[in-house]
C-alpha cells in the first residue's frame, strides 16, 4: 500500500513543473541533488542523487528516465519536490550529458542492464519506482519485466508509442502514409542513433509486467512543427486533421497500459501536451485530493480488458 500511495504521489508531483525546459547551461544544475560521475563497467556515468538520508522502514527509490534524446534537466524541478519523501536518482543516459558513450545501441534491454549495473555501483537497493517520458516509458517497462522482483511502481509519462499516429492517419485515410511520416518525424539521439535501429516501442511495450502499481499520465493538448506540417501539405494531407484524428485516438491508443495491473491509474488532461510534465502546473492543486485520496474504479474496455481511469478536465 505504501507503493501505491508513493506511486500516485509521483504522478501528482510531476504535474507541478514550469513550462520552460532548463536552458542547457542550467542542465547541471539540479539542487539540492547531489551530483556525481559513477564508473560503470569502465564508463562514466552522470547521476544525481537526493532524498531523506534516514528514514523509519524502506524508502523507495524513485528512478527517472529521460526520453530519447532527452538529459536529466528536463527533471530538474519535479525531483527535488519528490525528493521530500523519496530517494531519487536522475541520470543521463551513454553519450548524454557527461555520460560516456559505452560503444553500444541503446536497446530497451541494454539500457535496462546498465541501469542495473549503475545502481550496484551505487549501492542503491530497491524497491525502485520507475518514471518515464516518451520514450523512456518503453525503457522502464523494459526494466520491470526484467527485474519484477526490484521494481515497487512505475509512472508513465505520455509514453511515446507510434500506434496513435498510425491509427490517426488511418482515419483520416492517409494510413499508407503513416510509417513513412513517423520515420521522418524521429530524430537523432546525442550519439546520432535513431529510434528504428534499436527496437520498436510497440515490441517493448508488450513485455510482460510484474503486479506492481501504475500512474499513466497522457496529454491531449497536440501541435505540430512547421517542417512536418510543411511535409504533409505537399503530399495533399491536412496537419489539423492529423492532429484531430490524433487527439481522438491518444486514449484508446495508450490507455491499456493502464489496464494490464489492478493498480493502474490513467490521468488525462487535455491541457497538457507530450511533455505532460511541465505543461499544467495547476493540474497539481485542481486534483491533489482526488488522485491522493479516492481509489480508482475499475471498468471494462471494449476488449474486455480492466481499465482504471481519472479524466482530467
Amino acid at each position: 500500500m505504501e507503493h501505491v500511495a508513493s506511486c500516485v504521489r509521483i504522478g501528482v508531483a510531476l504535474t507541478t513543473l514550469v513550462a520552460a525546459l532548463p536552458s542547457a547551461a542550467a542542465a547541471q544544475q539540479i539542487p539540492p541533488l547531489t551530483e556525481r560521475l559513477v564508473d560503470v563497467e569502465g564508463r562514466q556515468v552522470q547521476v544525481w542523487v537526493g532524498g531523506p538520508a534516514n528514514s523509519e522502514g524502506p524508502v523507495p527509490v524513485v528512478i527517472f528516465e529521460n526520453g530519447w534524446s532527452g538529459i536529466a534537466s528536463s527533471w530538474a524541478k519535479v525531483a527535488p519536490e519528490v525528493a521530500r519523501f523519496a530517494r531519487v536518482l536522475l541520470y543521463n543516459r551513454a553519450s548524454h550529458g557527461r555520460s560516456e558513450s559505452d560503444g553500444q545501441l541503446p536497446t530497451p534491454e541494454h539500457v535496462a542492464r546498465r541501469l542495473r549495473a549503475l545502481l550496484k555501483a551505487l549501492d542503491i537497493a530497491p524497491p525502485y519506482v520507475l518514471v518515464g517520458h516518451s520514450w523512456g516509458g518503453p525503457l522502464i517497462r523494459a526494466h520491470a519485466a526484467l527485474y519484477p522482483e526490484a521494481v515497487g511502481g512505475l509512472v508513465y509519462v505520455d509514453p511515446g508509442l507510434p500506434c496513435v499516429l498510425e491509427r490517426a492517419f488511418e482515419a483520416a485515410g492517409f494510413g499508407d502514409r503513416a510509417s513513412e511520416f513517423i520515420e521522418r518525424s524521429q530524430r537523432p539521439d546525442a550519439a546520432g542513433v535513431r529510434v528504428g535501429q534499436v527496437q520498436s516501442g510497440q515490441d517493448t511495450i508488450r513485455l510482460a509486467l510484474p503486479d506492481v502499481p501504475l500512474v499513466l499520465l497522457i496529454g491531449l493538448k497536440l501541435d505540430m512543427q512547421r517542417p512536418p506540417r510543411e511535409w504533409l501539405r505537399e503530399r495533399g494531407i491536412n496537419a489539423d486533421t492529423i492532429i484531430a484524428r490524433a487527439r481522438e485516438q491518444k486514449v484508446p491508443c495508450l490507455s491499456w497500459l493502464a489496464s494490464e495491473v489492478p493498480r493502474g491509474l490513467l490521468v488525462v488532461t487535455p491541457t497538457s501536451g507530450h511533455v505532460v510534465q511541465q505543461d499544467d502546473p495547476e493540474l497539481d492543486h485542481r486534483f491533489r485530493d482526488d488522485i491522493s485520496i479516492r481509489q480508482p474504479r475499475p471498468c471494462r474496455t471494449s476488449s474486455g480488458r480492466r481499465q482504471v481511469s481519472r479524466s482530467v478536465r
